[in-house]
This record gives C-alpha cells, structure tokens and sequence, in this order.
C-alpha cells in the first residue's frame, strides 16, 4: 500500500518521507544529488520550496560525490572543463556562495566542452546554473535572442547553420513554443532552434573568433559583424532599434562597441559599458536614426573614430 505521497511504506523513517530525489521528479536534481529525509512529502511542494529545502542540504551531507564533481573525473587534471565542473561542485556545497578563486575565462572554455555534450548529466549541470545558481555569467554564451529567417541577414547567416543533436546547450535556448529543428553555428558553436513559428532562437557569444577583422557594421533589426573573410555573425552585444537613436547611454555603447570591434574583433564584448572614454567621432556616427538595413563599412567607422 502507497502512502498519500505515492511512495512505497518503505520509503519512510521516522514519520517522514525519505526519498531520493531525481530527473525524474522534475527538480532538475540527479539522484545522488539530493537525499531528503524530511516530515513532508516534496512531491506535494512547488518547485521553489524545494529548491530552497534542497539548496540548505548540499551534496557533501549525503556522503555520495556529487554529480558535477563525478563528471569532473572523466576529465584530466588540468582540462578547463574539470575546472568549471569542480566550481559547479563548490556551488552546491556552499548553497550557490562558493568563495573559491575563479577564472572566468577558463571556465567558458571547460562549459563550451561541456554544452557539446549529449547526455543528461551535462544539460543537468547547465539547468542548475541557470535556474538554482542563477549563474549565466558562467558560460561563453548570454542573451537569447529570436531571428526572422526571413530577414536577408539572418537568411545569409542560417545558411550556414547545420542540424545537430540535441546538446546540453539547448538548455540555454530552450523556448516556450515548440522546438522543431535543432541547430548549430560550427563557427560559434552557438545552439540554435527553430521554433513552431518559424523563428530562429540562438544565444549571443561572448567572444567573436578572431582571425579576421572587422569589415562591416549591418543596422538590421539586430546588430550584425561582417569579417574580412566575409563571415557574418550576430554582435556579441545588442541594442534594440529604438535605444540605438534614443537614450544618450546606449549611443555611448554603441560607440565603445564598435571602437572594441575595430580594436579586436575577438575581445569581450558582451559587457560593454558607457562608462570611459569613447571617440567623439564614434559618438556622433552613434547617434545619428540608421534606418534598419544600413551597412557601416569599416572605413567609415575608422573615419568616425579619427575625428576630432
């Protein structure tokens, strides 16, 4: 006979439930992840309260390794993905307060292993930072964004996108309408899917490759980076149309996007700022209303940058 839970007698001690929790509960928690000895059933709880209960009890008090850190030791001493696992572990045990010394850098490139992988431990870790860490900073990806296949750039771009198997990376895109094709940028690595509306929904990289600079800015409804080899990526930082010719702070990005670019088309341009010094040339070019199709060769961005 099941107790009102839905578990066998034998799953309770002393008048509480003991259970271990896994994929299979839906709180995105492997097996030996969590061990709950508890007077109340977490299946009759929300998603939040547990997450809460669980985040008190780290992996360490069930004296089992933890599934991050299991995943560690497929990897050698020194790879970065066993570093960015190992941190994943800190996380846990600490309740998402780890104090360890990090290399962000080093970690995007242990999760960019990592996102490639196929099975269920690895989208496992990347649910748990996004929802119970709420790290995104973590990986060498950010914001989602939706494309219109139906726009030339975006055309141009997908073309080069292939099919690929589900990765844990689609746990970054993931969205609320249905999937219906799963792709990959090979240049990035970037996930991509298309939609049950025909749109295409990928994530922005961090780092654009380097190898060829910049030769062109295309004004669409998002912003676009043609290289000189004629590559054509999303920026790596976006404005919406309307910020790109209102608010004096996005002109002031914008400006100090494009002086990265030209600079160093493989720089950390994600979290450009207003704040420093920008061209006043480039500032000017910035906040002038571009009309959505707009190309802005590199010569008139290195023009803008040489005014005084």
């Amino acid at each position: 006979m099941r107790c009102g839970c839905g578990h066998e007698p034998s799953a309770h001690g002393d008048g509480g439930c003991q259970v271990i929790l896994g994929e299979e509960w839906g709180y995105g928690l492997e097996a030996s992840d969590s061990v709950v000895s508890t007077t109340w059933c977490p299946c009759s709880r929300s998603y939040d309260e547990f997450r809460d209960y669980a985040a008190s009890r780290p992996p360490a008090l069930t004296g089992l390794p933890s599934m991050p850190e299991r995943m560690a030791r497929e990897y050698p001493e020194n790879d970065p993905a066993r570093a960015a696992l190992e941190h994943l572990d800190g996380l846990m045990r600490d309740a998402g307060a780890s104090s360890q010394r990090t290399d962000a850098e080093e970690h995007r490139r242990g999760w960019l292993k990592i996102l490639d992988r196929e099975d269920a431990d690895a989208a496992s870790c990347v649910r748990h930072v996004l929802g119970r860490f709420q790290r995104r900073e973590l990986f060498p990806f950010h914001g989602a964004r939706d494309l219109d296949p139906a726009r030339r750039p975006a055309a141009e771009w997908s073309r080069r996108l292939h099919r690929h198997p589900r990765t844990a990376a689609v746990e970054l895109v993931e969205p609320t309408t249905g999937v219906t094709e799963i792709l990959i940028d090979p240049q990035t690595r970037a996930p991509v899917v298309r939609t049950g509306n025909g749109l295409l929904r990928t994530v922005l990289t961090r780092r654009l490759p380097g190898g060829s600079p910049l030769a062109e800015l295309v004004l669409d409804q998002v912003l676009w980076v043609r290289t000189v080899d004629n590559e054509l990526y999303l920026s790596p930082h976006q404005f919406s149309r309307s910020e790109r010719t209102s608010p004096e702070v996005c002109h002031r990005r914008f400006a100090r996007l494009i002086e990265v670019l030209l600079t160093d088309i493989a720089a950390d341009a994600a979290r450009i700022r207003h704040s420093g010094e920008v061209a006043p040339g480039l500032l000017r070019l910035a906040m002038l209303p571009w009309p959505e199709g707009t190309v802005l060769p590199r010569s008139a961005l290195e023009a803008a940058r040489a005014e005084g």
